[in-house]
Parts: C-alpha cells; sequence; structure tokens
C-alpha cells in the first residue's frame, strides 16, 4: 500500500509540475507577443501547440502574429481549424475572423481611391506643401491600423476639420488646452511648423476616438477613451511608456470639464496606465472585446469581466500586481 501511494504521489508530483511548466510558458508567450518579439513568440508557441492545455492560445498567437506581419492566409486558416476543434470559443475566433475579412477588402480597394475614407476640409493654409502631404498620409495610416487595432474600418466617410491655433479657439468648443478633439467630426489644431512624430500622436490619438466612438455607440467611460487612445498613438510613434496606476478605475471622474490642466494631466497619465496595465497582462485585441461589450450597453465592470475572462483575471484582478 504504502509503495502505490508512494507511486501516486510521484504521478501527482510530475503533473503538478507538467501543469506548472506550462503555466509559466504561457507567461512567457504572452510577455514575448506583448513586447513585440514575434520571432521568440512564433518559436516557442510552435513548442506549445501540441500540449492539450496550450494548443488554443499558442495558435491564436500565431495567428495574431501572421495577421500583424500580412500572412492573412496562414492567420485565417490556424482560425478555421481552431474553430472546428473549439467550437465553443466561435465567438472570440469569429471576430478575428471578420477581421481578417476586413483587412482583406482594404487591400483589394485600398489602390483605387486611396483617400476616399477620409474629407479633409482645410480651415487654414499651409506654405509648407509637405504638411499637407504628411497629413492625409497619417491618417491613411491610421485608417490600416486602427483596421487591425479595433478590428474597425468606417463604412462612412470620417470628416476632418484642420485649424490654425486662432480658429480653433474661435470656432471650436474644444478645451482651450486640447490641440484636438473629436464630436462627431475630427478637429485639429495644426502649426505651421508641427514635426511628422507629433502630427501622427495627434492624428492617431482622435482617430482613436473616432473608432471608440463608433464601436461603442458613446458608451466608454472616460478615462479608457482617452487610456485607449494614448496607447494607440502612443504604441504606433514608439514612445509607449505608462507606470503602475495609482488608484482605481472606478476613482476617476466621467467628467473632466471644469478640472485644472495639472489634474487632467495627472487623469491622463493613470488612464494610460489602466489600459496599458490590462493589454501588458492579456494582448491587444482585448481591447476590441470589451469597446464591442460597451457597444452591447453593457456597464464597465461587466464588459471587462468578459474580456478578460479568458486570461484567468477579471475587472477586479486584471489590476492586481
Amino acid at each position: 500500500m504504502r509503495n502505490v501511494l508512494r507511486a501516486f504521489s510521484i504521478i501527482l508530483l510530475l503533473v503538478v509540475n507538467t501543469f506548472a511548466n506550462v503555466h509559466d510558458d504561457l507567461v512567457l508567450l504572452n510577455k514575448l507577443y506583448q513586447e513585440k518579439d514575434y520571432y521568440k513568440a512564433k518559436e516557442l508557441a510552435e513548442r506549445l501547440v501540441d500540449d492539450p492545455s496550450a494548443n488554443f492560445y499558442a495558435n491564436l498567437v500565431l495567428s495574431d502574429i501572421d495577421f500583424l506581419e500580412g500572412n492573412l492566409y496562414s492567420s485565417k486558416s490556424r482560425l478555421e481549424k481552431l474553430l472546428e476543434k473549439y467550437p465553443e470559443k466561435k465567438d472570440q475566433l469569429q471576430k478575428r475572423l471578420e477581421r481578417i475579412e476586413k483587412e482583406e477588402a482594404f487591400l483589394r480597394d485600398v489602390n483605387k481611391n486611396q483617400f476616399r475614407y477620409f474629407k479633409i476640409i482645410w480651415k487654414t493654409t499651409f506654405k509648407n506643401q509637405k504638411v499637407y502631404e504628411d497629413i492625409e498620409n497619417i491618417f491613411m495610416e491610421a485608417y490600416q491600423r486602427g483596421g487591425k487595432f479595433f478590428g474597425w474600418y468606417p463604412d462612412e466617410i470620417i470628416e476632418v476639420l484642420i485649424y490654425s491655433s486662432k480658429e480653433y479657439e474661435t470656432y471650436t468648443i474644444m478645451p482651450h488646452w486640447s490641440q484636438g478633439g473629436y464630436d462627431g467630426k475630427i478637429r485639429l489644431m495644426i502649426y505651421e511648423n508641427i514635426g511628422y512624430k507629433q502630427l501622427l500622436d495627434l492624428i492617431f490619438h482622435e482617430y482613436a476616438h473616432a473608432a471608440i466612438s463608433y464601436i461603442t455607440k458613446g458608451n466608454c467611460p472616460t478615462w479608457l477613451n482617452e487610456g485607449i487612445a494614448q496607447y494607440f498613438a502612443s504604441v504606433n510613434s514608439g514612445s509607449l511608456s505608462f507606470r503602475t496606476p495609482k488608484r482605481s478605475f472606478k476613482e476617476i471622474p466621467n467628467n473632466w470639464n471644469g478640472l485644472k490642466e495639472s489634474e487632467i494631466k495627472e487623469l491622463y497619465q493613470e488612464s494610460l496606465s489602466l489600459v496599458g496595465l490590462i493589454i501588458s497582462k492579456t494582448d491587444d485585441y482585448v481591447i476590441q472585446r470589451i469597446l464591442e461589450n460597451l457597444g452591447k450597453r453593457m456597464k464597465i465592470e461587466p464588459a471587462i469581466d468578459d474580456a478578460v475572462s479568458i486570461y484567468g483575471y477579471n475587472s477586479k484582478t486584471i489590476f492586481n500586481d
């Protein structure tokens, strides 16, 4: 009997160690993916695909990397095989398949009339022709990268109004400290000598607000709205940096009007940190899920709960260290 118990204990220990090792590998895989070290992430994912407990997530990561690297056929093929094997994951996988179909449609149409997605109204003039070209090119880049990040390509033409600083102050009701805003139209204050990176940050930020507004039908708390817009702009300009949040999202007011500029700056930083923390523990795709849930009129906590549950978190534990 003692020998039997000993043998059972050894087997149990081996099983526990195996699961622990797989868990560590999945944590490392997520870390590599978040850090955009796709080469190492692919190597690790390909080693994990044969493990039943890691098969789904490893294939999901490989599909996402294929998508980001432009290999749409491989990405789609992996998802279709996962759909056959894991029919209970249909909703999650179908969203990714729809994203690929939209990307394919975009690539088919992009050369026909490249700038038919935006109507830019110039409320000011620039002597430097490069400013015009940069603005148009960055909007097209935001459109394509936004399609991948948000899983959303607008069906309607987005109007963009470009102002000088004086016109922006006179003809808009945006906060005096802002340089852009979205109120159904993207409104931007542009300087003659604005740098390319500053222009990219500004356009990507306001494009994100447009995407969020459309997807959530306006049902998005301010902290999440601003946090995502900052994340989308920063990660695409290569300047992403966020700290550990100092407060809960429940402590951040939804109305920032009337606050001091120093308070608003702090709220922006907190919002970015909260969004950055969610993504660092999951992946970029989780943002699509949260926004889509909000678009279904879900409240913020259940919207986050549903989106992060596949990673073993909820709206409370996701923000814990």
